[in-house]
């Protein structure tokens, strides 16, 4: 009986317990597998979010510091002289910090901020050399160890250039870059076309050897994503994005096990203790479940709506262990960073838009003032002209009735640009003349129907939103113009109880937009982009909707809060 039992002992041993402790142990090295794999794409969904964020703040600085450089050619045709203007652009200093200058088509100083002597040395009759007239160009990196490295943007209006120099330093001002966990391995660094590394932040290894790292390769290609490379502490995630318009690139790199538990390990060696193991494993496996597993989806979920611009999302707890509450404070200190940046570039969008608006002003006070008084009284003394030939009993001359023809149409058209520039019906009448004459104009340029309805109670909006709506459907016009080879085009504007409601559609090719609106940069959207932005200065909301073949129809809502006089 004795050796009976001392079998079934075995048995139960060799049988049960045995196989199932095995089994648990591949249970938990497999738990553990998964948990790790699911953290790795954490780390690298995280990363790659901000190093897009980063990079598309940098290629935002670079198109604003562009249009920048291109207002301030603009200038050269007011007749002031190249002191005045750039006194007046001291505002633009902030920017380019490596100061300004107008040059002639040969490179000689006409005017800078600093001592001429400071721009000699400076490569710009290579910047200039074959710049045609509008063009704006951005140069290569240029040498300054102090500063990382210094860039030069030149913009040319007929026989000037308007040149600036600004330093990596401060285009780095709006980038988010600082370390996301607690491990010294963390590096992020932007480097050029050939691998030179222009800044960085934590430590860079091999700096020299830059041009064959992964991450490198494929930003240069143009991808933005995420790999994995070996390291001497572990496997690393490189997140890269090429920044735009530029031939540079953007690289975090960081070891991903730096944000899992130490305590996950021992739940490997748990099943040898067998039968009291499987207690231990039913209670690990609770615990991972409620406070990793859980949690991390939460965050994931969190982190889905902050992609789509929901930014108190990550403030609510989602609770599990330390390591998860760290790794959503660091998300939810990123978050803040990249608020705190966007609401500085919407404020500085704001003021470009408002000299933009301006400028338009003054243009049309000029054009309606001037230009069109002139034409006018020329078209008067070519009729005066010819009553005076009748008078006189000669005949008409053909070519005097042409001109006064043309000189009529050239009025025509000077209002019709007076109008886009700053319509008077939106000043006096307001929004919606302005769209009834705007669909007008229209009709005429592209000669298709030009439908406009507006539904509900009537009412005025203050002076900025009304603009605000007029140049977004100005816009949407202009991409039908310009893209959409449509049939007929509508406008809609319904006033509702609760808001306004702002339409335009179309019936041509369509396209697909992206999922985002942060992606219409990198797709060149760069005229939805304005829309979005007007938009949101306004507090609105811009949705676009359009399929290949199945027309447009962009949508503005106006809560009934924003705007309402």
């Amino acid at each position: 009986m004795k050796r009976y039992l001392d079998g079934l002992r075995l048995q139960l041993l060799g049988l049960i317990i045995l196989p199932l402790s095995l089994l648990l142990l591949a249970l938990a090295i497999a738990g553990v597998r998964i948990h790790q794999d699911a953290m790795r794409r954490l780390v690298a969904e995280r990363d790659v979010r901000s190093v897009r964020a980063a990079a598309a703040a940098i290629s935002q600085q670079l198109h604003h510091r562009e249009a920048a450089m291109r207002a301030l050619a603009l200038r050269f045709g007011d007749g002031a002289s190249p002191e005045t203007i750039l006194e007046q652009a001291g505002y633009l200093l902030g920017d380019y910090d490596g100061g300004l200058a107008i040059l002639d088509l040969d490179g000689d100083i006409l005017a800078s901020t600093d001592n001429a002597e400071v721009w000699i040395d400076l490569p710009a009759v290579e910047l200039i050399a074959g710049l045609k007239n509008g063009e704006t160009r951005f140069s290569e990196i240029l040498p300054d160890t102090e500063a990382g490295g210094m860039v030069l943007a030149a913009a040319r209006s007929e026989d000037q250039v308007a040149l600036g120099a600004f330093t990596i330093t401060s285009l780095m001002r709006t980038a988010t870059l600082g370390p996301m966990t607690d491990s010294d391995s963390y590096s992020a660094f932007l480097t050029d076309k050939s691998g030179r590394v222009l800044t960085s932040v934590g430590t860079v290894l091999q700096e020299d050897m830059m041009s064959a790292h992964p991450g490198v390769q494929a930003a240069l290609r143009g991808e933005t994503g995420s790999s994995y490379l070996p390291a001497d502490d572990g496997e690393h995630v490189v997140a890269f994005s090429p920044i735009l318009p530029t031939a540079w690139t953007l690289i975090i790199e960081e070891p991903w096990e730096t944000v899992t538990s130490p305590i996950l390990n021992l739940s490997l060696v748990a099943p040898l203790v067998l039968v009291p193991a499987l207690g231990v494993m039913l209670i690990a496996l609770w615990f991972g479940s409620h406070q990793i597993v859980s949690p991390l989806r939460k965050l994931e979920q969190q982190a889905d709506r902050l992609a789509e611009g929901d930014y108190d999302a990550v403030e609510e707890p989602v609770g599990g262990i330390a390591e998860i509450q760290h790794l959503q404070r660091t998300l939810t200190m990123m978050t803040q960073r990249i608020h705190t940046a966007q609401d500085a570039l919407r404020g500085y969008i704001n003021t470009i838009t408002q000299t933009q608006e301006d400028e338009r002003r003054r243009l049309a006070r000029e054009l309606h003032d001037e230009t069109i008084q002139d034409l006018t009284a020329l078209g008067q003394q070519v009729q005066i002209i010819g009553i005076n030939r009748r008078n006189n009993g000669l005949d008409d001359i053909q070519e005097l009735r042409d001109l006064h023809q043309s000189t009529q149409e050239a009025i025509e058209r000077v209002r019709r640009l007076s109008r886009g520039l700053r319509p008077i019906y939106l000043e006096d009448l307001g929004l919606i003349p302005a769209l009834q004459m705007l669909a007008q104009d229209t009709e005429l340029e592209l000669d298709i129907p030009a439908s406009f309805r507006s539904e509900g109670d009537l009412r005025r909006l203050d002076a900025e939103t009304e603009l605000a709506l007029y140049r977004i459907v100005q816009e949407a016009l202009s991409n039908v113009s310009r893209h959409a080879r449509a049939k007929h085009v509508w406008i809609t504007v319904n006033f509702k109880e609760d808001g306004t409601l702002l339409a335009v559609r179309d019936d041509g090719v369509g396209f697909q937009p992206p999922d985002q609106t942060s992606d219409l940069a990198r797709t060149g959207h760069y005229g939805l982009i304005g829309m979005v932005e007007r938009a949101l200065l306004i507090n609105a909301s811009l949705d676009i909707h359009s399929e290949p073949n199945q027309g447009t129809q962009i949508t503005t809502h106006l809560p009934l809060y924003g705007g309402t006089e």
